[in-house]
């Protein structure tokens, strides 16, 4: 539950608020990358006391701002010479090793000593560890659903379309953010069916989003393709969610 925690402010301070300008400053200055440092050190810092006793708690949010930022910037160096690096393959490559490292990190600081006596333990004998466990899990789910596999089905697209594709459904046109929010409700809802257990009504959903778009789904082959890459990026996002609730719920 503590590293579900950290994942949670991970994703808070790299994703929800992070806007876009943000990122480009990030990788264009340092004072770009000094404020998302703060920023994210903010958000770890707040898990961890909630979370860790004081003697553990500021290790742990230094060591994983630092790290995160070292990441960060070498990223940014990357991409200063090589724009065009800015795929899916390093974005999947920097979220694996920020996701490392705050596992081995705080379970590393778990492991050292008893977490009584803080804000975490008291929710836990107040309401029982049982609920709130599945609240903390279906908080991180939920947030993966929106912004992150946002971000990740843009990569997607961006991998298999020409030039910057920007809407979730593959149009290739302009920053479409009815396609973003429509991909973000499309894969919350699946996450909530499946959740109770009513996987056979995704289909429904699927049906529902290409309808409004029937007419240029039929005249135009090469948006169908990558429309139908873009949804189906989509519906693994939230189905692989619905399969971590499974396994972790």
């Amino acid at each position: 539950m503590i590293v579900q925690l950290f994942l949670i402010a991970h994703l808070a301070g790299d994703f929800f608020l992070q806007s876009g300008m943000a990122v480009q400053r990030k990788h264009r200055s340092f004072s770009g990358l000094a404020m998302h440092a703060a920023l994210y050190l903010a958000c770890v810092t707040a898990v961890s006391f909630f979370a860790l006793p004081p003697g553990r708690a500021w290790p742990v949010a230094l060591t994983l701002s630092l790290i995160h930022i070292f990441v960060d910037g070498m990223k940014s160096l990357v991409l200063r010479n090589h724009l065009e690096r800015d795929g899916l393959a390093l974005f999947l490559a920097d979220q694996a090793i920020h996701v490392a490292t705050i596992l081995v990190v705080v379970r590393l600081a778990v492991t050292a000593g008893p977490v009584e006596g803080t804000p975490l333990r008291h929710f836990i004998n107040t309401y029982g560890e049982g609920p709130v466990a599945q609240v903390v899990l279906l908080l991180l789910l939920y947030l993966l659903c929106l912004q992150p596999a946002s971000i990740l089905v843009r990569k997607v697209l961006q991998s298999v379309g020409e030039g910057h594709l920007d809407t979730e459904g593959g149009a290739g046109e302009a920053p479409d953010r009815a396609g973003r929010a429509i991909g973000m409700l499309e894969r919350a809802v699946i996450l909530t069916l499946g959740l109770v257990g009513q996987l056979g009504a995704i289909g429904l959903i699927v049906a529902a989003k290409s309808v409004a778009r029937f007419n240029r789904l039929a005249a135009d082959r090469s948006f169908a393709e990558r429309y139908l890459v873009g949804t189906l990026a989509s519906v693994l996002a939230a189905l692989l969610c619905v399969g971590y609730w499974s396994i972790a719920g």
